[in-house]
């Protein structure tokens, strides 16, 4: 069994005591533990990290395409 003294065991826990700051437009791309410590990564998204069709209740159209001279028009929670 591991001995510690104060000093030791008072810089263990001040590590442990630490904040994940947000950061705005970005997302956790993962989450890593190591003796206790829990680190996030994060990105920005990209286009290539994006996919797929924005639902509506995402925040998207729901549309998959949009024909040149054509306008989206909706209005509540259906996709266009």
């Amino acid at each position: 069994m591991a001995t510690f003294n104060r000093n030791q065991m008072m810089s263990y826990i001040a590590n442990l005591n630490s904040t994940d700051t947000p950061i705005d437009n970005y997302f956790v791309t993962s989450v890593t533990e190591e003796n206790g410590i829990v680190s996030t990564t994060k990105a920005r998204p990209t286009f290539t990290t994006i996919a797929g069709t924005a639902a509506v209740t995402q925040g998207g159209t729901g549309a998959t395409n949009l024909n040149a001279g054509e306008v989206l028009i909706g209005m509540g929670e259906n996709p266009v």
